[in-house]
């Protein structure tokens, strides 16, 4: 449960439980409608929450009302936004508009951040898969590894490295790095990847080459 007020001290809220299902607030929570009242003391479904008559004891006097709810996609309620005021008459239609804009706002970001976390986890993971777990043991040549991000917080990209071994002894490094962020480089580059594998499986013999397509490039380097 979150607040957001104005000329009211949080302190005064904080206390105050989650509201009830009560009959003012049904309409919100069941998101069927936008209740706005000039006064809604008068209203007919106001102080019937027994054992309370009204706001329970502490609450700042509320005559203007307005309650929106929060709706996402699939008509799921998230909860709902909703404005006070002592004085009658505050909210008026172009308030009411303002505050339905902003409940749909609202939830369009509640309902990406899931989206966005999955997302961002199957990237994590596609991320990992490409890393290498360990470099291939060579006669002759050690090898050292380590990946850090470009800055600290910044999004999955589509970064790789890789050392492969070749033909008579030789070794090639791999350095891939898809433009972008997100599941979309990671994927770029794990199918890059692919085909840098499958390339070194069958044609080794060519020499240094350099792969690249308009939102991916890798740096093939070839050392004996």
């Amino acid at each position: 449960m979150l607040y957001t007020l104005a000329e009211a001290p949080r302190e005064a809220f904080e206390k105050f439980p989650m509201p009830h299902n009560t009959a003012v607030f049904e309409p919100t929570f069941r998101g069927s409608s936008v209740p706005r009242s000039d006064d809604i003391t008068r209203d007919p479904r106001y102080g019937h929450n027994a054992p309370h008559h009204g706001p329970p004891s502490g609450h700042l006097p509320v005559h203007s009302y307005l309650a929106v709810p929060v709706v996402s996609r699939n008509g799921t309620v998230h909860g709902g936004l909703f404005f006070g005021h002592p004085d009658t008459g505050v909210f008026d239609q172009r308030a009411e508009r303002l505050a339905v804009g902003i409940a749909a706002q609202t939830a369009i970001a509640l309902d990406n951040t899931p989206l966005y976390e999955q997302q961002r986890g199957v990237a994590v993971e596609l991320q990992r898969s490409l890393l290498p777990q360990e470099l291939p043991a060579t006669d002759g040549l050690e090898v050292a590894h380590e990946y850090r991000p470009g800055s600290a917080g910044a999004d999955v990209g589509g970064d790789w490295f890789d050392v492969i071994p070749l033909n008579q002894g030789q070794l090639a490094f791999v350095i891939g790095d898809a433009m972008g962020r997100g599941l979309h480089a990671a994927a770029i580059m794990g199918q890059l990847r692919t085909a840098v594998g499958a390339y070194a499986a069958i044609d080794t013999h060519r020499g240094s080459y350099c792969a690249a397509s308009a939102d991916s490039s890798a740096r093939w380097a070839k050392t004996s």
